[in-house]
């Protein structure tokens, strides 16, 4: 089953893949070798994913992350910021050693740092956050150095310095098609399985 999610959605990072379709967009993110991720440390991690009102196709995103074994995604625009933040909290009532990786697109990289806050002071682990595109108004508070990031930008977005943070540019992608770009994807699988 997990060999065929992975030929499915063309991501050779996550399980013993030396043999993975697409281990030099893999090998090019700087990992070296693929991390076993077994189905419950799968099930204990949380993504949560942030971005604009309008949605022009980030939200795909969200079943990519779920077709590669993440079975609990959130997925809402700023306005439902505090709604996320209640599923997340009930998350934890169920379960206490519940993980999250919060993920940030656009003006949602904004909300992914107040939504930090917010479980971060409901005592909720926040073990990574990505920021997709983010805007600099994030750089402003940035996160404690317990917290690991990760920024990912488009060819051409120049907004933002995030010292300390492992910093990616996706060459020749636009804006618009960041979030669902292979490499975008496979470095955020990548955050998740290594949470």
């Amino acid at each position: 089953m997990r060999m065929a999610i992975i030929s499915i959605i063309g991501l050779g990072m996550l399980g013993g893949c030396m043999t993975c379709t697409h281990r030099q967009a893999y090998d090019s993110l700087g990992v070296e070798s693929c991390l076993e991720t077994t189905g419950s440390q799968r099930s204990g991690v949380t993504a949560i994913l942030i971005g604009p009102e309008l949605d022009l196709g980030w939200g795909q995103l969200a079943t990519r992350i779920h077709n590669a074994g993440f079975a609990n995604v959130l997925r809402g625009s700023t306005l439902q910021m505090p709604w996320l933040a209640d599923q997340a909290k009930i998350r934890f009532q169920h379960d206490a050693d519940a993980r999250f990786v919060l993920i940030g697109y656009d003006m949602g990289t904004v909300a992914i740092r107040e939504l930090y806050n917010d479980l971060n002071t409901a005592g909720l682990t926040v073990d990574h956050v990505v920021y997709l595109d983010p805007w600099t108004t994030v750089t402003r508070r940035p996160l404690p150095p317990t917290v690991a990031v990760t920024v990912v930008r488009s060819h051409g977005w120049t907004q933002g310095l995030f010292p300390g943070a492992d910093d990616r540019i996706v060459a020749g992608v636009g804006h618009f098609d960041l979030p669902t770009h292979e490499e975008a994807v496979a470095t955020i699988t990548g955050c998740l399985s290594h949470t």
